[in-house]
């Protein structure tokens, strides 16, 4: 009976499109084989022969958690300023719905346009410097509610990640929702683009920068900042602050205990001790040595 001898078997397993990884084995069996000394079946070769076995691979689970893209536009958009407590016309931040009033003077929106490149991108085409700028303050009212909706519901999660609650946005629903009457009499409610696009999002995955203050997606639940940046420079703090609470204290103890006077003094008995405790040392007993020079 022939037994099949293992020769060669490729290191790397191969994977085609549908997620099966092929191994691939090359099996060869003796060139010669003799049965006895009376009976010789002469040179029997078999080339190779190739097994497939085929091998399902397990497919991990995602942990990225992808938006729809008009819901990623209203978040670069609204990130075209900085955070709310950076521009003029601040209201505190402990408050549970974010206003804005950066646009209550021209002046005010005139130098945005000039420092922030994507706020003078968004503001292309407007007449700040008309009488009345009708067209400027239906520009600016549409960016603070889009900045106010998100960053109420972002500063919601970090206080309540958890829990069922109302978002306070009632004040700025004004200008999203309309009510209108079509052709047959029927009455149709129109909501905004932005309220469609956030209509059933997972809330806990807008957040607001810890660093820098931009609103962003949390493709990754656990992701902290928006940018690798600003993720550095959260680490770094983290340390200073777990240094001065945590490490620096231990330092501090430990060279405390080490140079206590107590210790010290003990320190020094127990080598006194050491030094009693050694033989003495007698100089009879030493062989005398030759001279060493010449004779």
């Amino acid at each position: 009976m022939l037994r099949p001898v293992l020769r060669e078997m490729s290191p790397t397993p191969q994977a085609n499109r549908s997620g099966v990884t092929l191994v691939r084995l090359l099996i060869l069996t003796p060139p010669m084989v003799q049965c006895d000394s009376k009976c010789s079946y002469g040179a029997l070769y078999v080339n190779q022969c190739v097994q497939h076995m085929t091998v399902k691979k397990k497919r991990q689970a995602s942990r990225l958690h992808a938006t729809s893209i008009e819901l990623m536009g209203y978040i670069s958009l609204a990130n075209a300023l900085p955070g709310p407590e950076r521009l003029p016309g601040a209201e505190p931040k402990g408050t549970p719905s974010v206003r804005e009033h950066w646009d209550s003077d021209e002046a005010d929106v005139k130098a945005l346009i000039r420092r922030f490149p994507r706020f003078r991108s968004f503001m292309a085409g407007v007449n700040v410097s008309e009488e009345i700028p009708v067209q400027m303050v239906q520009r600016c009212l549409q960016l603070k509610t889009i900045r106010s909706i998100l960053y109420t519901i972002a500063r919601l999660h970090s206080n309540n990640p958890l829990t069922t609650t109302s978002v306070p946005v009632a004040p700025y629903l004004e200008n999203l929702v309309s009510v209108k009457t079509d052709a047959g009499g029927n009455l149709r409610v129109e909501h905004d683009p932005l309220l469609q696009a956030l209509d059933g999002v997972e809330v806990r995955r807008i957040r607001e920068c810890p660093i820098c203050g931009e609103l962003y997606w949390a493709r990754r639940i656990d992701k902290p900042t928006c940018k690798a940046k600003c993720a550095h420079v959260l680490r770094e703090r983290r340390y200073r602050k777990n240094y001065l609470e945590k490490y620096k204290l231990q330092r501090d103890s430990k060279t405390e205990d080490k140079h206590r006077p107590e210790d010290t003094a003990a320190q020094s008995e127990r080598e006194r001790k050491e030094l009693e405790s050694l033989p003495e040392y007698n100089s009879a007993r030493r062989s005398a040595r030759p001279p060493i020079g010449p004779k």
